[in-house]
């Protein structure tokens, strides 16, 4: 099997593959991802091999929100068999090899650097398709090729956002895709106060954009409807049941990432 060199590979995109690796290898994996598999084995990582990078781990967090994202993008995809599906900020994301059908057209969306990055590891086929370009920028829109059914996936993207720019990738979905629903990771309004990062010795808000609920989301978009919220905890559960006794907690609940699926109305 062909070495990819890491060299010039940021360390958080190395941090990806090896946290899902590293989870797919366990025993009872919460979830097996066998082309993150592929990847660490072909990585010649040199100074920075696995066993150096500290957070090889998956966080709770991070696996939650992989375990429930692809549950429900397999329903969508169940549903819609020949669906397009964009992946906004998709970094080093493999869930197309997770939820792949044979039939539905992916397309994985980043700034040029990151995908640039993505296309030495991974490859473009006739149904899976990569595109350097901002979120913001109109013309990405235009990359994506037929009509019907679209599912476009924003996983931890609207939290670094301000309202202008989420009103904008907004407008571009509602303007291109007439048939569009949108899987939107939004963090609470409590969280977006209240976390940290400590940068250069300094700590600053880490997150810039919360909302209550999808409904909420909805009221500063034009041409969407709230369909429903997920709470993070649902991905939670499959890792330990216990989990599922939060649901007799509202304020964690309340205070939990949350994916609102939003559709676009007609008209």
């Amino acid at each position: 099997m062909e070495k990819i060199s890491a060299e010039g590979i940021p360390e958080s995109m190395l941090r990806t593959i090896y946290a899902m690796a590293n989870e797919s290898r366990r025993e009872k994996p919460y979830l097996y991802d066998a082309k993150t598999v592929e990847l660490a084995g072909r990585l010649e990582a040199g100074s920075l091999d696995e066993a150096e990078i500290k957070s090889s781990f998956m966080g709770k967090g991070a696996l939650a929100r992989a375990i429930l994202l692809d549950k429900m993008v397999a329903r969508y995809v169940k549903k819609h068999p020949d669906a397009r599906v964009i992946n906004l900020a998709c970094g080093m994301d493999t869930r197309f090899y997770r939820v792949d059908n044979g039939r539905i057209r992916w397309y994985d969306l980043d700034l040029p650097d990151t995908i640039e990055v993505r296309k030495r590891l991974l490859q473009e086929d006739e149904r899976v398709s990569m595109i350097g370009k901002s979120a913001l920028d109109d013309s990405w829109a235009e990359e994506v090729e037929g009509e019907g059914p679209v599912l476009i996936l924003a996983e931890r993207l609207t939290m670094y956002l301000d309202r202008a720019k989420i009103q904008k990738i907004f407008g571009i979905i509602r303007r291109r895709f007439s048939e569009a629903e949108v899987f939107v990771e939004i963090a609470s309004p409590y969280t977006v106060k209240n976390t940290y990062e400590n940068v250069d010795g300094n700590s600053r808000p880490k997150y810039t954009w919360g909302a209550k609920s999808g409904k909420a989301l909805v009221s500063i978009t034009t041409g969407f409807k709230a369909v429903r919220d997920v709470s993070l905890m649902e991905g939670l559960k499959k890792m330990n049941p216990s989990y599922y006794l939060l649901k007799f907690f509202p304020p964690l609940r309340r205070l939990s990432n949350k994916v609102a699926v939003l559709r676009r109305e007609d008209g």
